[in-house]
């Protein structure tokens, strides 16, 4: 993969407060225009020790849902009754709410907020005080029959949702893709269901009809077909290269499904980031590639994982502080092995019949350790599992029923030693004989410490970290885009007319025969919250790096152009302190073909924090807006 290189800027602290907050206050920081004897430039990190300013507090945050014997939800409970222990340790309970949500009829609030021609965010509306319930239809886990049944079972249940529940869907094939975002409207959300991309399968299915032995029951392997040759050393020395192939095979589809699948979970967390309280994330899968949650009884519950150890504790440190419960439904509902059906009276077994039985013990195990994978995961996250039922729609309700009647409670834990070690969490209500969901634990990482695993733009990585990067997969058109900041960003054309040439420090695909002239300028103008980005401390000054990053898509999803910049604050206290008081505004040029249908994707990435925001823009919508050269008077610091 070619290197991405963006221009890098250095804020010095001497001159930030003359140039940077009037410009904040005034009109946009450029990178082309700002003067370099004010801001040179520089990339070099610093090596101090640091402490963020800018984070939350270490307040634990627990959705508790309470069921009687019953199964039925249980309400009006007050803080007293809870028990709230850490490591066997009692915690002090400081805040205390009860959630009911109260189904009424459709709910304008979910509406999103209507801008200017030009003007787009990635606010995400709220919904008041019921949690957000996610459909994720798992295609890259689930045998293509039982994909099918599963949008009719999802389809019954939205005929008869109750008037007012919001729910949005995403698919997971290859990657994650929105198919309808939060509505109450179920005629959306059934024609989400039916769009081609609701129905692609991916290439990567290891049991693509469902049969629980990696292919159809009875069904040859080439080394089968070997071993049906004859039993010549050499045939069985094939044999066993075959077979050592197809494991490998099979191997590598797994780990690449539990990949995606781990990519997929850390999106969904960050898409969801902004919205406040719960959120149930109802998962329809064939089976659960990995177990999300790492192994709370070793020291290092991470261990296990390998190469994948950081981005394990990212997605599940992301999934705690979203607030997400999973609820993993089994597409396949009730199910047998058919290793002994009629389907099953392949050339396999007549060849020896002993292999059916290891099948069918295959099968059983495989079964059993899903099964296991989607009760603990429901269990450690608050949420419930769904196996052995082909009520599917039922389920939905329920989880939703589950999930909508909580009890949120907060305590700052009495451990204040941050070393990285797994806490486990008890509550408990005492003298009652009901069932609690709740997470079940967390890592208790330094707050403090700056975050590692893709906290540095892309040009600073090798390149086999920068494929991996959260700005990399960030940045995948059509992908959910990420609400951790939030930002507004202005698109402009800045001229009526065709240009022969790309802007200088724009990167054409060369690759891509639509990178061509002649192309229009377009001016992209950020808006965010200085308080979104994150500050570290030494030496007497306080240290921000973020990065402005625009990608232009075609229309078939090839990379056409990309643009990026980082930039580097180091502020003095009283210049911080003013730096928070104003918007921080950013501008970047880029070049779009002028023919065809394109895409504009737009990023802010807090490199401290390791947060990032995005906004997807059809170029379509902007192209026939009036010039920035038309404006009268253009905006100060342009």
């Amino acid at each position: 993969m070619k290197m991405f290189c963006r221009s890098s800027l250095r804020i010095n602290t001497n001159v930030s407060a003359i140039l940077l907050l009037a410009l904040l206050t005034g009109g946009v920081l450029s990178a082309q225009e700002t003067p370099q004897q004010a801001i040179p430039t520089g990339t070099t990190q610093n090596d101090h020790p640091a402490y963020t300013l800018h984070t939350s507090t270490n307040l634990v945050i627990l959705d508790v849902v309470v069921s009687s014997p019953n199964g039925h939800p249980v309400h009006d409970l007050q803080a007293k009754d809870f028990v709230v222990s850490e490591d066997g340790r009692p915690q002090q309970v400081r805040n205390f709410q009860q959630h009911a949500m109260p189904v009424t009829g459709h709910d304008d609030s979910m509406a999103p907020p209507k801008l200017a021609p030009g003007l787009f965010t990635n606010f995400t509306t709220s919904h008041g005080d019921g949690p957000a319930n996610v459909l994720l239809l798992d295609m890259l886990n689930t045998p293509l029959r039982d994909q099918t049944y599963a949008r009719q079972q999802i389809q019954d249940y939205l005929n008869h949702a109750p008037d007012g529940t919001q729910v949005a869907i995403f698919g997971l094939s290859n990657r994650l893709a929105i198919l309808q975002g939060f509505t109450s409207d179920t005629r959306l959300l059934k024609a989400a269901l039916s769009r081609k991309n609701a129905t692609k399968g991916s290439s990567l299915l290891n049991d693509p009809l469902g049969g629980g032995t990696g292919g159809g029951p009875g069904e040859s392997s080439v080394s089968d077909a070997l071993a049906d040759m004859g039993t010549t050393p050499d045939i069985l020395e094939a044999v066993a290269n075959a077979q050592q192939f197809e494991a490998e095979s099979e191997t590598y589809q797994f780990q690449q499904r539990a990949q995606i699948t781990l990519d997929a979970l850390n999106e969904l967390a960050r898409y969801l980031a902004n919205i406040p309280g719960r959120k149930n994330l109802i998962w329809f899968s064939g089976s659960l590639p990995i177990n999300i949650l790492p192994n709370g009884n070793t020291n290092n519950g991470f261990a296990s994982m390998g190469n994948w150890e950081a981005e394990f504790r990212e997605t599940t440190d992301l999934l705690v502080r979203s607030q997400v419960s999973l609820y993993p439904i089994d597409s396949r509902g009730l199910t047998n092995s058919s290793v002994y059906s009629a389907a099953g009276s392949g050339r396999k077994y007549a060849r020896d019949p002993t292999i059916a039985g290891k099948d069918e013990a295959k099968f059983d195990a495989q079964r059993a350790g899903e099964n296991d994978t989607m009760l603990q995961t429901a269990h450690d996250t608050g949420g419930r599992a769904f196996i052995n039922t082909n009520g599917l729609s039922a389920a939905v309700a329920e989880a939703i029923e589950h999930g909508s009647s909580y009890y949120t409670l907060t305590y700052l834990p009495a451990n204040k030693n941050w070393d990285g070690l797994y806490r486990k969490i008890e509550v408990a209500v005492p003298g009652k004989n009901y069932t609690l969901s709740y997470r079940r634990g967390y890592y208790a990482d330094d707050p403090s410490t700056p975050a590692s695993l893709s906290s540095h733009g892309v040009a600073a990585m090798p390149e086999d970290a920068a494929a991996k990067s959260l700005i990399t997969r960030t940045m995948v058109r059509g992908s959910p885009v990420p609400t951790q900041i939030i930002f507004t960003v202005r698109v402009r054309p800045e001229t009526g007319t065709a240009e022969s040439e790309a802007l200088a420090g724009n990167e054409l695909a060369a690759a891509n025969p639509e990178a061509r002239p002649p192309f229009t300028h377009y001016a992209v103008d950020f808006a965010l919250n200085a308080r979104d980005i994150s500050f570290s401390q030494s030496n007497g000054l306080l240290h921000g790096a973020f990065e402005f990053v625009i990608f232009v898509y075609d229309a078939n999803g090839a990379l056409v152009n990309r643009v990026g910049s980082t930039l580097h604050a180091d502020l003095k206290p009283a210049v911080y302190m003013d730096f928070l008081h104003h918007p921080l505004s950013y501008n970047q040029d880029i070049s779009v073909p002028r023919k065809g249908d394109y895409f504009l994707r737009v990023a802010v990435h807090d490199l401290n924090s390791d947060r990032v925001g995005a906004v997807e823009v059809p170029v379509d919508s902007v192209k026939n807006l009036p010039p920035l050269s038309a404006d009268t008077s253009p905006p100060s610091g342009r």
